[in-house]
């Protein structure tokens, strides 16, 4: 029997796959649904109360004041009430974990028909209510005032289906199966995708941990697909040390990655579709400007407009991270990359009168709204756990003058080591 891993010794990894449903798989994945929602519901109602004795009196407070001193002192003291809920400890804290569980021994006592749906099931939704809440709470105590608390659910929407412990089964790693009295005498058995990719993310696993049913679109008023993800935990590859001579410095840009590493120097195009679609776009506006508004070569003109819109935004979703990442994984393990400020509430956008977002390294159009930046950054950090590396975030101070993507790497590197 192989020996039991501790968390430090592991990582989690999941993997999402469309499967196929009968009619009556289908029908019974709603009634759980229908019961989820009211889960979810009962949970923010009761979240409601610690909401309404601690942070409305002071909203309340905010509107009543004249002064734009009283107004700030009634913000801080919001952002202090976030901050110190944040602060608790997980078993303690408004609405935690440790309560929702608490609360829901009661409900499945009290509510007529819940002591027959499983108990982890119930709990992983509560549970995914209290991330909601922790993450508001979070918003709030930085500032950010378009954070807004967890809603209630319609019975309209599927409401995903979390297994965590019993009631669920991979068998031979072939077939996924959930078993519970609620859904009576239909088999909820679904074929896993059998592509090299799943097989090998299920023979490498050591523990499958959770299982995910959802469905896209969640409205079930649309025609939609049913998925399935597999979160399991993965042994942790001996780790690669940090070496700051030897790691690989990348230089993060929209257009472009800048490289410094012991293989060398290089620069790697990113695509971006604004560049080849956004001239076509402009063509057709400037000639829609000639045009009859309204007659048919015009609203020929403006469907063409709309198509390349639509074409642009789908391909920006692409982004095409897993392949720069194929690219940047052969230059080592550890990686330095520049921290770059790309989402900022107060100031939007670059603000050249901020330190913390002015400059050619700070938040820009183009870093915003195009390279998908946080998402290469993340998925990096995952691909380098997996081989033992790091990725470390650093941001030099910004250059004198205009510099190439390999200087800016350079740069980074000059400033990183002299940092340590």
């Amino acid at each position: 029997m192989p020996r039991k891993l501790d968390r430090d010794q592991m990582y989690t990894r999941a993997v999402r796959f469309r499967v196929n449903v009968t009619p009556d798989q289908e029908r019974s994945l709603i009634h759980w649904s229908d019961h989820a929602f009211l889960i979810w519901n009962q949970g923010v109602e009761a979240s409601s109360a610690w909401y309404n004795d601690h942070i409305a009196p002071l909203l309340a407070q905010l509107q009543q004041a004249e002064s734009a001193e009283a107004k700030q002192a009634c913000r801080d003291a919001v952002r202090e009430r976030f901050a110190r809920a944040k602060a608790d400890k997980e078993d303690t804290g408004p609405y935690s974990d440790f309560h929702f569980n608490f609360l829901l021994t009661g409900w499945r006592q009290s509510q007529p028909g819940w002591n027959e749906y499983p108990t982890d099931w119930q709990r992983e939704t509560l549970r995914s209510l209290a991330g909601a809440i922790k993450s508001w709470h979070a918003l709030r105590a930085r500032g950010d005032p378009d954070a807004h608390r967890p809603r209630e659910r319609g019975a309209e929407h599927f409401n995903e289906l979390i297994c965590y412990g019993s009631g669920w089964k991979v068998l031979d790693n072939q077939q996924l199966r959930l078993s519970a009295k609620i859904f009576g005498d239909t088999d909820m058995s679904f074929a896993i995708t059998p592509s090299p990719y799943v097989r090998d993310f299920l023979r490498d696993a050591k523990k499958l941990v959770r299982c995910v049913v959802n469905r896209v679109p969640s409205d079930l008023r649309q025609p939609g697909r049913w998925y399935v993800s597999l979160i399991a935990d993965f042994a942790r590859p001996a780790g690669v040390p940090f070496d700051p001579e030897a790691a690989v410095y990348v230089a993060l840009g929209a257009s472009s990655l800048g490289i410094v590493s012991p293989l060398g120097e290089a620069e790697f195009p990113l695509w971006r579709p604004d560049k080849h679609w956004m001239p076509l776009i402009v063509t057709a506006q400037e000639r829609m400007k000639h045009r009859v508004k309204g007659s048919r070569r015009w609203k020929k003109l403006s469907a063409r407009r709309q198509g390349n819109y639509r074409k642009m935004a789908r391909q920006q979703h692409l982004n095409h991270c897993e392949a720069v990442i194929r690219k940047l994984l052969p230059h080592g393990a550890n990686f330095v990359i520049t921290d770059l400020v790309v989402r900022s509430k107060q100031g939007k956008l670059a603000d050249k009168h901020d330190q913390e977002r002015s400059g050619m390294l700070g938040a820009n159009w183009a870093a915003q709204n195009t390279g998908s930046l946080a998402d290469l950054a993340s998925q990096l950090s995952n691909k380098a756990e997996e081989r033992g590396g790091v990725v470390v975030k650093f941001r030099p101070p910004d250059p004198r003058r205009k510099l190439s993507k390999i200087e800016m790497a350079q740069h980074l590197r000059e400033h990183f080591l002299a940092s340590k």
